[in-house]
């Protein structure tokens, strides 16, 4: 009986930590960013850096980048109204060297992941490029080494999940 009493009272303190403590975040607070055709939550320690102006609406953004209060990760997402052209994810070859790349072809839908490098090895960025023929999505997460990689890895994932995309 007792062991049944401390399930009950783990699973309840489990249940508690996932709706009052930010959607099983933990404590951290999140906030909310609007672009011009999309919401997405961030952590709220991490600075907003505006990208791509909207070229569909008169104010507003397509993409923008999330930097870590110690500046050793940055998340990025473009979610343009239409397919849009993500300038700000190009590999910059006087910079940077592609060093891994994926393509997966499904019906209508292209997906490509690939992984960047900075030539003076400062940052790694790996991106997921979802194309369809009238749609893009873009996320991003650029990071100083693998180690940042897994510490900000669950927060990358609650920002990817919490978008929210709007239509004309």
């Amino acid at each position: 009986m007792r062991l049944l009493r401390l399930t009950c009272l783990g699973f309840a303190c489990l249940i508690m930590t996932i709706f009052i403590g930010g959607e099983g975040r933990g404590e951290q607070k999140w906030l909310t960013y609007k672009g011009a055709w999309f919401e997405i939550n961030y952590p709220s320690g991490f600075t907003v850096k505006p990208g791509q102006k909207s070229t569909t609406a008169q104010e507003g953004y397509d993409s923008v980048y999330f930097i870590s209060p110690d500046n050793n990760v940055e998340f990025f997402v473009f979610s343009p109204q239409w397919k849009g052209k993500g300038e700000d994810i190009e590999i910059n070859p006087n910079t940077e060297r592609l060093v891994e790349q994926n393509t997966d072809n499904r019906k209508s839908k292209k997906i490509r992941w690939f992984t960047v490098k900075a030539k003076d090895n400062s940052y790694l960025r790996s991106i997921r490029d979802d194309t369809t023929d009238n749609t893009r999505l873009v996320f991003g997460i650029k990071y100083k080494n693998k180690a940042m990689y897994n510490k900000y890895y669950n927060d990358y994932i609650s920002f990817k999940e919490s978008l929210r995309q709007f239509a004309d």
